[in-house]
């Protein structure tokens, strides 16, 4: 089976994330996803998912501006952002990466 166009995207970035954000793709960003005001945004969370279902999670829906994703202890948050555009990551928390589309 071809690999999905959010795969082949998905491996260039785990495999030379700089580039991905040096030419514009992805904004990639440590810590939380942010607006130009500073705060969070709407978004749904998903619980569990890896970091690649989480891209493909957003990759796929019309509606996401972006993700992110944290580590929490033995647990992985996943929240695909929505309805307001988000500018940056909060920096600090080395335990969440912003990615914005």
């Amino acid at each position: 089976a071809h690999a999905s166009l959010a795969q082949r995207n998905w491996g260039r970035r785990k495999s030379s994330m700089s580039e991905m954000c040096i030419r514009n793709e992805w904004l990639c960003a440590t810590g939380h996803c942010a607006t130009a005001s500073g705060d969070r945004g709407s978004y749904q969370e998903t619980w569990d998912v890896t970091e690649l279902k989480c891209f493909d999670l957003c990759y796929d829906w019309v509606d996401c501006l972006g993700f992110e994703y944290s580590t929490l202890g033995n647990m992985l948050r996943c929240s695909l952002h929505k309805d307001v555009p988000l500018t940056h990551g909060t920096g600090g928390d080395k335990q969440s990466t912003c990615y914005v589309k």
